[in-house]
């Protein structure tokens, strides 16, 4: 039950603990943007890096916060 399985992720997602997780998996990649976009020069490659480090990191964490309240 695909439904009730969100439910379950989104309820474990709420814990401030999990939460703060993911925030800071997220802050990482979101930097390194802000960065590559106010340095363009210098940082283009930066952009799917940092994209893909915060899809990585953020795939990481969901399924640690998943597991950690089976």
């Amino acid at each position: 039950m695909p439904n009730t399985d969100m439910k379950v992720l989104l309820r474990r997602m709420s814990n401030k603990h999990c939460l703060y997780n993911v925030a800071m998996a997220l802050f990482v990649p979101a930097l390194l943007m802000i960065v590559s976009l106010l340095f363009p020069h210098h940082a283009v490659p930066w952009i799917p890096s940092a994209l893909f480090g915060g899809f990585v990191a953020t795939s990481i964490l969901v399924s640690a916060c998943r597991t950690d309240l089976k």
